[in-house]
């Protein structure tokens, strides 16, 4: 394997999550959002409601900080708590009417503008990316995982 094509790949992956991540603050600050919040809004939009816990497990996040951000999408009215009916200590979190429409309006909050992107490129070409990321993907998480071995 030729160093300069190792080289290249790690600084074109590097250049591609620079600029999707620049994208998406610039979408995100246009909103009035920040990063956490779009986090707790796109795990929102995957299923009809979540509990607290649920929430915080599904965003990577602790349950104090996912607290904070849902009561400030709440003030902002894209998010609403719900009261179960058979069980009043739980508390569901959904996305409110106008945050469904925040989703869909958002590219960054929006999987299917990702998605729209990616139909551009040749189907073939999609695949073996697909092939490709999940080669590597298995080998960061053995060195992860091996890394983890090593430390206790």
């Amino acid at each position: 394997m030729r160093e300069e094509n190792l080289d290249e790949l790690v600084v074109l992956m590097r250049m591609t999550a620079r600029v999707l991540r620049q994208h998406v603050f610039r979408e995100l600050k246009e909103y009035n959002l920040t990063y956490p919040q779009s986090i707790i809004l796109k795990t929102l939009a995957m299923d009809d409601q979540y509990s607290l816990a649920n929430l915080s497990d599904q965003a990577g996040m602790t349950t104090s900080s996912v607290s904070g951000i849902v009561d400030r999408l709440e003030s902002s009215g894209w998010v609403t708590r719900r009261r179960d009916k058979n069980d009043r200590r739980v508390v569901w979190i959904e996305l409110s009417k106008e945050g469904k429409d925040l989703v869909r309006q958002v590219p960054a909050l929006n999987p299917d503008h990702f998605k729209q992107l990616l139909r551009r490129m040749p189907e073939e070409d999609v695949t073996l990316l697909v092939d490709q990321l999940k080669k590597l993907h298995q080998l960061v998480e053995e060195e992860l995982n091996q890394y983890g071995k090593e430390e206790k």
